[in-house]
């Protein structure tokens, strides 16, 4: 255990002193962050100031009394849990969208035991209106709705979350004394060990302790912790700005980082529950409880993850930073983005934690580029991935290409890119693609900004070898977009005489198309295909097959939605 990282308490001064250190479980560690901000928010209504002191590797709250300390703990956390555990029903918000009506919760939050099962009945209009939206059309609609990534239960809810300071945990936690028990949590002497369950910290046993990547429904070893670990995993069940997203049919997945930093943990959280940088479910309009992660290109782990990294180092919050008077925006550096790129994200159904990690230089293609056409801002993730889609696609395969984006792995990239476009040659009309007003295609974009940078770093190709085989794969790609035959010879090339081969059978037939059709010009540049084969030889083939596969993946994209669009398609 690392003298570091540990859990104290200053017992003397009558409990006026509470020091919090950083643990070796990332969901203690988010509790942590997520009271000291509700703590901040309290000391801004209230009279009688609770301090907090941010420190390298320790957290110090104090106030002038046991009584002022503990009472501001229990609130705080009555405030997290009363604000986000359960929703107003989007079928109300439904019906007041798509009519006149004006429903609205009977008060702030459920707060007695079988309130969260009340109903309210609505007109037979109305229930046309949720038929229509493909929503449950019964006669009586249920209020609330409870938040999709809490893990507890209603009793949990009103006996911890409203009442923490009622609950026997938290009446151990201030006659705590030092003890001959050592928390496996934290590693501190303690005179109290509670069990701790997965209910309310998914991290709590032997297995997932030992082993993050993992799955356990049945736990081998129950695990007992001190009461403040305890507290703290109370703060991350009911902490609603827990990036989270649900799959229908399947999964609702949980996001934390993985880093015992509390100045990357504060930075974390505080940009993600700024306004503007998650899906704030109280909002009015806002009718889908499915993910809180803004911005969503696609509901797979490693596409949510290249988005909170996105919204934690871009800000699109609605407050100017002066105006922000808890805790602005936090810019994120080169050199603080490395402590944020690795996750555990939680199955919530299954109880299976999952390990991903990011490769740092993603911060590069995060950071704002550029458009040719306008020279505006242009982002990866909400102006291009938001923008296109193509649905025949299942989970898995859109993890994998989402995971070569985030890891920057070339050969899953082109993997998936290729097996859009050929998909793209008979589904075409499977393609969405949004529109940017006065700005460049999102494929485009994604082409000519984005995946030119990706293909740069992660293949460490000459640039004069890159412009080579872009230009080669550009001909390739449009004069085969409808030959899947083609395109597979050069994907599934294994070596330089294979890619050759296939090579000089596609540049005696785009030669013969484009001298028997006026309309075609599929002539390949002398120059860029002598630099390109020759650099078959001299570079690592599978860096030129992955960065060449890629392009002429995206160049078929490209002409297949266009040629759909020429034809009448939407």
């Amino acid at each position: 255990m690392r003298d570091d990282i540990s859990l104290e308490i200053n017992i003397g001064n009558q409990n006026k002193t509470l020091i919090l250190n950083s643990t070796n479980n990332s969901w203690v560690n988010n509790g942590l962050i997520a009271l000291v901000q509700e703590v901040r928010k309290i000391n801004e209504l209230s009279e009688d100031e609770t301090n907090i002191e941010l420190n390298e590797g320790h957290i110090l709250i104090s106030s002038e009394d046991s009584e002022s300390l503990y009472g501001c703990i229990s609130q705080a956390l009555h405030n997290i849990a009363a604000k986000g555990t359960y929703n107003f029903s989007t079928a109300f918000k439904i019906i007041n969208k798509e009519s006149n009506a004006s429903y609205a919760p009977p008060k702030e939050y459920p707060a007695l035991k079988g309130e969260v099962k009340n109903t309210m009945g609505i007109l037979d209009s109305e229930r046309k209106i949720l038929k229509d939206k493909n929503h449950s059309d019964g006669k009586r609609q249920q209020i609330w709705k409870m938040r999709m990534n809490y893990l507890g239960s209603e009793d949990n809810y009103l006996g911890i979350g409203l009442n923490l300071k009622n609950h026997g945990d938290f009446k151990k936690l201030r006659e705590l004394k030092d003890g001959n028990e050592i928390c496996p949590v934290c590693g501190m002497a303690t005179s109290t060990l509670i069990e701790m369950k997965q209910f309310f910290n998914p991290l709590s046993s032997e297995h997932h302790n030992n082993i993050v990547e993992g799955f356990s429904t049945d736990i081998r070893k129950k695990v007992k912790s001190c009461p403040k670990c305890i507290i703290l995993s109370y703060f991350s069940l009911f902490d609603y700005y827990i990036p989270f997203f649900y799959i229908p049919g399947k999964e609702t997945y949980l996001a934390i980082p993985n880093t015992v930093n509390i100045e990357t943990l504060r930075i974390i959280n505080n940009n993600l529950s700024l306004k503007g940088q998650y899906v704030d479910f109280s909002g009015s309009r806002c009718t889908s409880y499915s993910t809180n992660i803004r911005f969503l290109p696609h509901k797979s782990k490693s596409a949510s993850m290249l988005t909170l990294l996105h919204n934690i180092k871009n800000r699109y919050s609605e407050k100017d930073p002066e105006e922000l008077t808890i805790s602005p925006f936090i810019e994120v550096t080169k050199e603080k983005f490395v402590d944020m790129v690795e996750w555990l994200f939680i199955s919530k159904n299954s109880h299976s934690i999952f390990h991903r990690r990011a490769n740092e230089k993603v911060y590069e293609i995060l950071k704002p580029h550029k458009d040719p056409t306008n020279n505006d801002d242009v982002y990866l993730v909400p102006d291009v991935l938001c923008n296109f889609s193509f649905d025949i696609f299942d989970e898995n395969e859109m993890e994998r290409l989402y995971n070569g984006i985030l890891k920057f792995d070339a050969k899953k990239i082109s993997n998936g890119l290729f097996k859009m476009a050929k998909e793209s040659i008979s589904k075409s009309d499977r393609i969405r693609m949004g529109s940017r007003a006065q700005g460049s295609p999102p494929l485009y974009l994604f082409r000519e900004v984005f995946l030119d940078k990706i293909m740069e770093v992660s293949t460490m190709l000459e640039e004069n070898v890159r412009k080579a085989c872009k230009e080669v794969a550009e001909t390739i790609g449009k004069g085969f977009s409808e030959d899947v035959g083609m395109m597979t010879k050069f994907a599934y090339a294994s070596s330089p005489e294979d890619f050759r081969s296939a090579m000089a059978d596609a540049s005696f037939r785009l030669a013969k198309i484009s001298a028997l059709n006026k309309d075609k010009n599929y002539w390949l540049d002398k120059e860029s295909m002598e630099i390109f084969l020759g650099s078959l030889e001299r570079a690592k083939f599978d860096d030129i097959k992955n960065y060449f596969v890629s392009f002429m993946s995206v160049y078929t994209l490209s002409e297949n939605y266009k040629n759909r669009k020429t034809q009448g398609g939407k």
